[in-house]
């Protein structure tokens, strides 16, 4: 098309000097140059403007939107004490330069971490619920340490990549997860304590993450350690009193591994899950895991009287070895299902003539079968020892007893004369 020329007067409305172009596409490409030089300075970094740039040829943090990803510029601690002020900077320890609250240092964080950053947390109570959520580290560390003994509802880490580390924290939540660990790599949880009571939640969770658990404290709780969906976690020097279950694992390539102690409480792997010892395992009855196998024997440690005809619980209170804490209270409780072996010997003293003297296996309270029966039929009373054994299914969490009756008041014989054994075989 050919170019369309007119005769028109000069112009400065937008700047534009001198005659005005006769060809209307260069007139269209003046102005817009003299728009944009004619930006004002007040407009520059608006998110319709002209942002200037610093030294290094970047945008200032105070011209970025506020959903802009941001990353840290060197290393930085940032301290909390309970006598602080969210109003302050957090960069000293002191009642003037700490904050109050975890939770403000928190907020102070870039998205992205590149050099070490710290929150150093004072000794007292915080009631937050503290939330690590959206962190990468690179080739750095994000620190929560606590100094001295602090306490908090609990500690969430989620969706945090790289490595992130607490230290010293108590959890006193019994309405929550203590530690929740979910969809994040490397988090490491050192001399951390969960000890309120609560049998419906476990004292630390991971969820499709990773982690170690160092020197830490985990009692009164439904799990010590839980781990679901992929999870990998690696425990030493852990201790713990009072759980319902040490660990449990769910879910494909779900895997723990422990050293050192270990919090007491059944074992529960299972949909894929795996429970590894410091050893390492061989095959699932290699040498190396009869350790780990849920096995037990223990014996009577005094005698027992029998009131006759009265069905009554044998009590086994001295333990020889228990590999994986499941026996308790004078029961069996597994941590695993499978296929088991009991055996059971106990000696009853002073039996008069014609008498009788059973033993029974009980599962979850419930008499299973009769593993053993004697008459007297001498001519005096008499001592019996009877022995009996039985190969049962069991599921993880089922509790085995043995059970003694006699028609006659008799005597049940202690130490080794009266014993207990149970061990898994498939």
């Amino acid at each position: 098309m050919a170019t369309q020329n007119y005769n028109l007067p000069t112009i400065d409305d937008y700047g534009v000097t001198g005659d005005v172009p006769r060809d209307l596409n260069a007139l269209a490409n003046a102005v817009d140059t003299a728009l944009v030089q004619k930006v004002s300075n007040s407009q520059k970094g608006a998110a319709s403007g002209v942002a200037t740039l610093d030294a290094s040829t970047k945008l200032p943090a105070g011209q970025l939107p506020v959903s802009a990803v941001q990353a840290t510029t060197a290393d930085v601690t940032y301290y909390v004490r309970t006598d602080g002020n969210d109003n302050n900077n957090g960069l000293a320890n002191t009642t003037a330069g700490a904050f109050k609250t975890i939770g403000k240092a928190i907020s102070m964080l870039p998205q992205i971490i590149g050099h070490n950053v710290t929150i150093n947390v004072a000794a007292g109570t915080y009631a937050e619920a503290v939330n690590l959520d959206g962190f990468i580290t690179k080739a750095a560390a994000l620190n929560l340490v606590a100094t001295g003994t602090v306490n908090v509802l609990s500690v969430k880490i989620s969706n945090c990549f790289g490595s992130v580390n607490a230290t010293g924290f108590t959890a006193t939540t019994t309405t929550s997860y203590a530690f929740l660990i979910v969809n994040s790599s490397r988090v490491i949880l050192t001399s951390c304590i969960v000890t309120a009571a609560t049998s419906v939640y476990s004292a630390f969770r991971f969820i499709a993450s990773n982690g170690n658990l160092d020197s830490c404290t985990a009692s009164n709780r439904a799990i010590a350690v839980e781990a679901l969906a992929e999870s990998m976690v690696y425990v030493s020097n852990m201790t713990g009193t009072g759980n319902a279950f040490a660990t449990y694992m769910s879910g494909f390539g779900s895997y723990l591994g422990y050293s050192g102690t270990f919090p007491n409480g059944g074992m529960i792997p299972q949909d894929g899950g795996m429970i590894v010892p410091a050893s390492g395992v061989l095959n699932p009855w290699g040498d190396n895991t009869t350790s780990s196998r849920p096995a037990a024997r223990a014996y009577a440690a005094a005698t027992q009287a029998l009131s006759a005809g009265v069905m009554t619980k044998a009590l086994f209170s001295t333990e020889a070895f228990d590999n994986t804490n499941a026996f308790t209270n004078s029961a069996f409780i597994p941590g695993q299902a499978g296929i088991y072996q009991i055996n059971a010997l106990a000696t009853f003293l002073n039996v008069p003539v014609f008498a009788s003297a059973e033993m029974f296996l009980y599962v979850n309270g419930q008499n299973t079968r009769r593993l053993g029966l004697y008459i007297n039929s001498g001519t005096g009373a008499a001592t019996q020892a009877m022995t009996g054994s039985a190969a049962v299914a069991l599921a993880a969490g089922d509790f085995v007893e043995i059970y003694v009756k006699a028609s006659a008041a008799v005597t049940l014989s202690g130490s080794t004369d009266t014993s207990f054994e149970s061990i898994r075989l498939a």
